[in-house]
């Protein structure tokens, strides 16, 4: 370290405070120079942060779209699905499954029984409403009838 000297005039004052200056003005440049180096890189840094967030941001885009798709396929089989057990367990044909109305199984259930009420086979009406109960003929025609099957149920026997 330097020995101290004492300042006895303004003009030693003025250059000792000179001196000084000039060396925290250098300082001072060194790091504006430095703070304006990381300045740099900071702002490149941020700019390359801003495009993966960019980038990444099209990507998730893209991925809720994908998701909101399948999410929508997977509802419509999920309903395509209870539709046509719900129609396999009530009878109603699997053609048209497709048609019964409702959002729940229970909707789906009770649009199922009204369709199936409509589709129940109707009840064969009888051959012939004349017909004796006993099966033995009430008129000559039908004695006719009855003789010649019996002829011919021998001759096959």
């Amino acid at each position: 370290m330097a020995e101290f000297k004492v300042i006895e005039t303004q003009e030693d004052f003025d250059k000792a405070i000179q001196e000084r200056l000039a060396r925290k003005d250098k300082e001072l440049s060194e790091f504006k120079e430095k703070a304006s180096a990381s300045e740099a890189e900071y702002k490149k840094r941020l700019d390359e942060a801003a495009n993966t967030i960019k980038s990444l941001n099209e990507k998730i885009a893209g991925h809720d779209s994908v998701v909101s798709d399948l999410t929508a396929r997977a509802t419509k089989a999920e309903g395509s699905l209870l539709r046509v057990k719900v129609a396999h367990e009530n009878g109603v044909p699997m053609e048209l499954a497709e048609r019964l109305v409702g959002s729940t199984a229970e909707e789906l259930t009770a649009d199922a029984k009204s369709f199936a009420s409509y589709m129940a086979p109707a009840q064969a009406p009888p051959l012939r409403s004349n017909a004796p109960a006993d099966g033995k003929a009430n008129n000559s025609l039908d004695a006719a009838y009855a003789t010649m099957l019996a002829s011919i149920n021998g001759q096959i026997t």
